[in-house]
Formats: structure tokens, C-alpha cells, sequence
């Protein structure tokens, strides 16, 4: 009897329609979410799918609010049915840090797989079906389980903390870095490479209202402190700096997030680099600053992590343990 996996839709390229009068425009999330699974029959015969159209976007509209709404859409379906993977259909702009805010919080052993395309469902050798199946066959799969949040792309699937987005043609858009992969797909399966995690629980229990506010600093050659004075002057609570090489940025920076730091707002230090790693009190005196390093996490989930945070402390000494546990 085949396993059950339930398919949420959230829109995305891999729900998008290619424009018939431009060469490479498309509008995401114009396909249900039913249309898309009709056009993979053979995907009924791996699982028993049940499926639930959450919303229609593409991923650069997504908010915070619909991550909360989709965490706590899966949080409810698992208590109701805990043997059940899920399958999310996201678009792949921001896939990553859907996953990541998923991942951080999702207390279940049964998979969730997010997935989407690197081309609209009507274009020439689309990418989205073979996608879709290869995420359903990772969600009913039982070794699986216990694995936390996965993504699927171009018969991959990656961890939510190592997939990252590296390319914006071609159907090989993301990669997990120096840490690798978790799974490839051979035919119909999928074979994993080593035993899963111990996640005994996740880094963070769910918690309602507002997610702190916080700005992610991108350095440049020549750069001023003006960006840094304009989101201080608004109030944010957080700095991530994607900073140059290993989380570098220039004197004035520096010294002016060191006073931010002694007046209360978090200061991380990441890297612009993909799959750059920062390492602590190297070129700069992180102790003597108080910043906290994010080590190989990217800007972008480095923000979402540190949001998470900040609604227990505001301790860079105690952030720096959760950055280096989850």
C-alpha cells in the first residue's frame, strides 16, 4: 500500500505560466496546485497524495506572515496525522529561507520537503515534474524521517541549513556547499547519504507576534555608514553584515557597529560569499566588539536565526551558543 503524503501549494515558478509574448517572462503561481500533479500521473502510484492550495504567490511576495501561516498550517496537519510527509511547493527565490524558518521550528519526525522549479510549468524541458516526484517519492520514504526540513531540486535533496541558491539559469539552481547533500535520486528512490541527524528537539519552540526587526548590511568597496545610521535611526533591533571575505567591512563599520552593540542592538557578522565561513576574532576583535559569527550561515538565514533569537535574549554571548548549535 503506498505511504501518504500531503502536497501544500504555495505558488512559485514550478505554478507559473510562460509568457506567449515575451522569451523569458512568466507569471509564478498561476497553476493550481491539482493542474500540476495531473500532469504527473505517475505520482499517484508512489503515493497516496492528498493535496491543499495555500496560497498563489511568488516566492519574492512571501512575508513573514505566511511563513507562520505555513508553519503553523504543518504543525496542525502533523498532530492530526504524524505518519504523513509533506510536500511544499514553494518558488525558489526564497525556498531557502522558507525552510530554514521551518526547519528551526518544526518539532516532527515526518519528512517536509520543500520544492520548486527553475522554469514555468509550460516551458521547453520544464524542470517542475521531475522536481515534484523526486519530493514525493523523499516524502514518503521512511528514512526520511527524523531528517528535519529538505529541499528538492534537479534530483537532489539538500538539508534546509546547507541549500543555498546559486544560479539563476539552468535547472541545477542550488547546492549545499562544502557539507553536501543529503540524498540524490536513482530511478525512483532515494539513497541517503548517512544515518539521520539527532534532533531531539528543534532550536526553537513556535511563539506568536512580530519577529524582532532586523537589517542585513551588504559591504562594498567604498563604503559610507550611512545604510548602517539610517536603519539604526529606525529602530532595528539586529544587524546581519554580509560582509566581504571572512565577514570583513571597513574601519568606520566597524566601529560604529561596535557602538550599536554596547547600546543593545545584535550585531552578526556573515559573509557576501556563498558558502563563506566566519570565523570568530579572526581580523576582527569580536570579543572586544561584541558581535556575534554566523560561521558558514549565509545573510539571509543568519537574519531569520537571529529573529528567532532575539525572542528568548539578547545576549550576544548566548546567541553565539545557538548559532553554533542549530
Amino acid at each position: 500500500m503506498p505511504r501518504r503524503v500531503h502536497v501544500l501549494a504555495t505558488g512559485g515558478t514550478i505554478a507559473g505560466t510562460k509568457s506567449a509574448t515575451s522569451p523569458v517572462g512568466y507569471s509564478p503561481g498561476e497553476l493550481s496546485v491539482e493542474t500540476l500533479l495531473a500532469a504527473v500521473p505517475t505520482a499517484r502510484d508512489i503515493a497516496d497524495i492528498s493535496v491543499e492550495q495555500l496560497f498563489s504567490i511568488g516566492s519574492q511576495n512571501i512575508t513573514e506572515r505566511h511563513w507562520v501561516d505555513l508553519l503553523d498550517r504543518i504543525a496542525a496537519y502533523n498532530r492530526d496525522n504524524p505518519d504523513v510527509g509533506i510536500v511544499v511547493l514553494h518558488g525558489t527565490d526564497t525556498i531557502e529561507e522558507t525552510a530554514w524558518f521551518l526547519d528551526l521550528q518544526l518539532d516532527q519526525d515526518s519528512p517536509v520537503v520543500l520544492v520548486g522549479a527553475m522554469r514555468p510549468a509550460n516551458a521547453v524541458s520544464a524542470d517542475g515534474p521531475a522536481n515534484l516526484i523526486a519530493a514525493i517519492i523523499a516524502a514518503a520514504d521512511p528514512a526520511a524521517r527524523g531528517r528535519g526540513v529538505l529541499v528538492c531540486s534537479d534530483n537532489e535533496i539538500l538539508s534546509a541549513r546547507n541549500a543555498m541558491k546559486t544560479a539563476t539559469l539552468g535547472v541545477q539552481g542550488f547546492s549545499a556547499g562544502k557539507r553536501g547533500v543529503e540524498a540524490f535520486m536513482t530511478g525512483n528512490r532515494a539513497e541517503w547519504l548517512g544515518p539521520a541527524p539527532d534532533r531531539s528537539q528543534p532550536c526553537f519552540s513556535p511563539q506568536g507576534g512580530a519577529l524582532p526587526d532586523v537589517e542585513i548590511l551588504f559591504v562594498h568597496a567604498a563604503m559610507s555608514i550611512h545604510a548602517l545610521d539610517d536603519a539604526i535611526a529606525r529602530g532595528t533591533q539586529g544587524i546581519v553584515v554580509a560582509g566581504v571575505g571572512s565577514g570583513n567591512m571597513p574601519m568606520p563599520l566597524i566601529e560604529r557597529l561596535a557602538q550599536a552593540a554596547r547600546d543593545g542592538i545584535v550585531v552578526v557578522r556573515s559573509s557576501r560569499i556563498a558558502g563563506g565561513y566566519v570565523a570568530r576574532n579572526v581580523e576582527i576583535d569580536d570579543d572586544a566588539n561584541g558581535f556575534v559569527v554566523a560561521g558558514d550561515l549565509g545573510p539571509a538565514k543568519s537574519r531569520i536565526l537571529l529573529q528567532l533569537a532575539m525572542r528568548q535574549t539578547h545576549s550576544a554571548e548566548q546567541i553565539q551558543d545557538l548559532f553554533a548549535k542549530c
